[in-house]
């Protein structure tokens, strides 16, 4: 085999593998796959999400409260 046919031939191969791997990010569907291919709702993923934020948001809150300064040394 000429090396420019081999280079094609391996080109081609890597090429659909490639595609043959990562088809399933291509795909339209109603089920959100993270990165470990597990399905859900997109809308159960979206509520786990406003839940960590909340949570993110919340334990901000107190951390400033705890830390931060007073209401009265903050100016307006």
């Amino acid at each position: 085999m000429p090396p420019r046919l081999s280079f094609l031939a391996l080109t081609v191969f890597l090429t659909a593998t490639i595609l043959l791997l990562f088809r399933p990010f291509f795909t339209q569907s109603s089920l959100y796959h993270n990165i470990f291919g597990h399905g859900r709702s997109l809308q159960s993923w979206l509520n786990e999400e406003e839940a960590r934020y909340a949570a993110a948001l919340q334990d901000r809150q107190q951390l400033i409260t705890k830390v931060g300064p007073a209401a009265v040394d903050v100016e307006s």
